[in-house]
């Protein structure tokens, strides 16, 4: 049975930041439901020059680990790793309801990236996705910096943050993606103009009388 099996989950992480993030969630959400351990991902990119991190250069593992000890077992990738039979989920298949990611017998699965490999909306999961979200905090070092980085730009009472992409990389993809027709899909909002995001900033009311960081 389920509450039996204890194999294990690898997976990656991709894309920025918050969708790292979400891919971390993710991937410790399919570890809960399939009863299985979770194998912490290998080092990933955080930014557009190919430049690879461990996590634990960036969130706090020991914390991450004893949070979610009696919750879903969570190993460092240096510590654990399959040797048997590992089956290698199609990343093309989005959103896996908690019931079809119970039925795979391998011992072993693991994904390239676990970015919505699961409906996380699946209400009796919901609330371990929060759960799983908390468990995740930066590190001293990371903090350390982005308290330094606050400091700098004067926003000890708040600022705003507004995360603006307009690097080649960003208008490649947006060519591709606003390229595609009758999917169904909003596909003009990739580049918004200044002019646009000003309207957006008048509608929604963000103080003026606070350091904006563009990111």
């Amino acid at each position: 049975s389920n509450s039996q099996r204890r194999g294990t989950v690898s997976f990656g992480l991709c894309g920025g930041l918050t969708n790292q993030r979400m891919s971390l969630i993710h991937g410790l959400l399919i570890a809960y439901v399939t009863n299985r351990i979770a194998i912490l991902p290998k080092p990933t990119q955080v930014s557009s020059n190919d430049q690879m991190v461990q996590l634990h250069d960036l969130i706090d593992v020991e914390y991450l680990i004893s949070s979610l000890k009696g919750v879903v077992e969570v190993v460092r990738n240096d510590k654990f790793f399959p040797t048997d039979t590992i089956n290698r989920l199609d990343n093309n298949k989005k959103r896996r309801k908690p019931s079809e990611l119970r039925q795979f017998e391998d011992k072993h699965i693991d994904m390239e990236c676990a970015f919505n490999m699961i409906a996380a909306t699946d209400v009796d999961i919901v609330p371990y996705f929060w759960k799983f979200d908390r468990s995740i905090r930066f590190n001293v070092q990371t903090r350390n910096l982005v308290q330094n980085v606050t400091t700098r730009i004067g926003a000890e009472y708040g600022y705003t943050a507004l995360h603006f992409r307009i690097e080649d990389d960003w208008v490649h993809h947006c060519s591709i993606w606003e390229d595609i027709k009758n999917d169904g899909v909003i596909r003009d909002n990739c580049m918004m103009h200044t002019d646009v995001i000003a309207n957006v900033f008048a509608i929604a009311r963000i103080p003026t009388n606070r350091p904006l960081y563009v990111a």
